[in-house]
C-alpha cells in the first residue's frame, strides 16, 4: 500500500507510515481504485464512440459505474477489530 499511495500522491515512506492511519488507508485505497476505474470506463468510452449508435448514452451510463458513497462501503466495525489484532503484535505499530 505504501507504493499505492506513493505514486500515486507522491508522499514518502516515512510519511505514509507515520500520518496514515488505517482507516484512512482503506478510504485512499477505495477513492483510488474508484478513479481509476473510472479513467479507464472513459477511455473504453473514447475508444468505443465511433461504433456506437448512441454515444452520450454510453457516456453516461459509463460515468455513473463504479460512483458510490465511500462512508457506506467501509467496515468501521471490521477496522476497529483489525486495530485492536494489530495492536497485540509486537511487529506492528498501531497509532490511536
Amino acid at each position: 500500500m505504501v507504493d499505492v499511495l506513493g505514486s500515486e500522491y507522491s508522499w514518502t515512506k516515512e510519511y505514509i507510515l507515520d500520518y496514515v492511519s488505517i482507516g484512512d488507508w482503506l478510504g485512499l485505497a477505495d477513492y483510488i481504485a474508484d478513479r481509476k476505474r473510472r479513467d479507464y470506463l472513459l477511455q473504453l468510452a473514447i475508444v468505443q464512440n465511433p461504433h456506437t449508435e448512441n454515444p452520450r448514452a454510453l457516456f453516461d451510463e459509463l460515468q455513473r459505474t463504479g460512483e458510490y458513497d465511500i462512508e457506506s462501503k467501509i467496515d468501521r466495525g471490521g477496522v476497529e477489530k483489525l486495530k485492536r489484532e494489530l495492536k497485540k503484535s509486537k511487529v506492528v505499530g498501531v497509532k490511536k
